[in-house]
């Protein structure tokens, strides 16, 4: 089967290279096909906020903000809503 979502580990309060506009390019062709993509950082401690710019751009290019949930908590919840036929995209993401 397809690739329904993905869990993305960022650097920080949720960055990525910024610079590299085929990756956000990849990014946004995978979000506009409804693939889910949660953004949650890899420090231990800490959130997922849009307050500097690659956070932004991510956020952008249609990554979820993961917010402060761990990439585990994160992976858990996805495969729950995905789990979800009822749903569409959009109430998923929320």
């Amino acid at each position: 089967p397809p690739m329904e979502g993905i869990v993305l580990e960022t650097y920080g309060s949720g960055n990525a290279p910024d610079n590299r506009a085929d990756l956000l390019d990849e990014i946004r062709k995978a979000t506009g096909r409804g693939l889910i993509m949660i953004n949650c950082t890899q420090c231990l401690r800490g959130s997922v906020t849009t307050s500097y710019a690659t956070g932004q751009a991510l956020t952008d290019a249609g990554l979820v903000a993961g917010c402060d949930m761990t990439p585990e908590a994160a992976l858990s919840k996805l495969s729950y809503v995905l789990a979800k036929q009822d749903l569409s995209t959009e109430d998923k993401k929320k």
